[in-house]
């Protein structure tokens, strides 16, 4: 079923949904986030929002996170989007699931400054 949910509505090749594919269904989305998935090797990442757009994006920090692992992904927008020129995303694990915590970035002469806060969330985690 996460093949079938990764390939359709994030978008990622069926071919890479067999290696190291992670998925996830956010509950309780504060901040307009649907899903979150991503390939550790090949570093690719797509999050869907509420209105149903895919993002395409980037892992950029994989940690260990006392023994669950811990995950940075950055959407970089093109044209602002809501106001946003980057949004960040970390997600990991916890004793009682996973959580995304989520940031908005504006971007000024090369740096970044937070904009709004997206959340922290409980999410529901598919390791493959």
């Amino acid at each position: 079923m996460i093949r079938v949910v990764a390939g359709f509505v994030l978008g990622l090749s069926a071919s890479q949904a067999l290696a190291g594919l992670t998925l996830c269904d956010v509950i309780s989305s504060d901040f307009s986030l649907q899903k979150i998935g991503w390939y550790d090797m090949s570093g690719e990442a797509k999050v869907m929002d509420a209105l149903g757009t895919v993002h395409d994006g980037r892992v950029t920090l994989i940690r260990d996170h006392a023994g669950r692992g811990k995950v940075n992904i950055e959407i970089a927008h093109d044209t602002p989007y809501y106001g946003s020129d980057l949004d960040e995303y970390v997600v990991f694990g916890t004793d009682k699931g996973y959580r995304v915590i989520g940031a908005s970035y504006v971007i000024r002469d090369g740096q970044r400054y937070i904009s709004v806060g997206l959340g922290n969330n409980p999410a529901e985690c598919q390791v493959e």
